[in-house]
């Protein structure tokens, strides 16, 4: 064989070789489906635990001629969360949240709240994934007519936390928020949040054998 040819055959076999050698990297790569960042259509769905503080600035009360009394500092808060998220960087989530807490003449009053918002995440070390979220919801109370009535408005919130993804199956998470709200006097009213739930996760796609 012309040694030109035969050199020439060599390179190209070497060429393919090569080739075939970074294409199986890659789809070794692309395997690697433990890592969140390369999961897609992810649901989640679980509950949450934590803290709301109102304001005392907050305009959530039914008379007017009665004011709107001071809640408790702090109310214990409970509620639901579903999460859809179509690429592991976005999604999109609603909530649903129940605070019992007592007024400052000691009346019983259950402020609560649905909503639902953005989140943006960004996943690192394959399982972490701190996030942002902003979005607009109800927020409203239910009390007696002697404490506030009943009352709701449009409130609004920001808030940033992370999650941990402990198994392809649950997701343990940490929030913490702003919450705005129409205030007395046209003002506005500020309300902070702070939770810790969990989710079980569906749809994480698995490593092939």
């Amino acid at each position: 064989m012309n040694p030109t040819r035969r050199n020439g055959l060599i390179a190209l076999v070497a060429g393919l070789m090569l080739l075939g050698s970074v294409q199986v990297a890659s789809a070794d790569k692309k395997a690697d489906l433990s890592d969140v960042k390369n999961q897609q259509h992810l649901i989640e769905f679980g509950m949450f635990l934590g803290g709301f503080f109102p304001s005392g600035d907050h305009n959530l009360y039914q008379d007017v001629t009665l004011g709107a009394p001071d809640f408790s500092t702090g109310s214990l808060e409970v509620g639901l969360r579903f999460s859809y998220l179509p690429i592991a960087y976005v999604g999109l989530e609603v909530e649903g949240a129940w605070m019992p807490n007592r007024t400052e003449t000691d009346e019983h009053s259950f402020l609560y709240a649905v909503r639902g918002h953005v989140i943006g995440q960004l996943p690192l070390m394959k399982r972490f994934a701190p996030f942002l979220v902003a979005g607009a919801g109800l927020l409203g109370v239910t009390s007696s007519d002697e404490a506030i009535g009943e009352a709701n408005g449009v409130a609004w919130y920001y808030g940033i936390g992370f999650k941990w993804y402990a198994t392809t199956s649950l997701a343990l998470r940490i929030d913490l928020r702003h919450n705005m709200s129409p205030g007395r006097n046209n003002a506005v009213a500020h309300h902070a949040e702070v939770l810790a739930g969990f989710a079980w996760v569906w749809n994480w796609a698995k490593d092939s054998d």
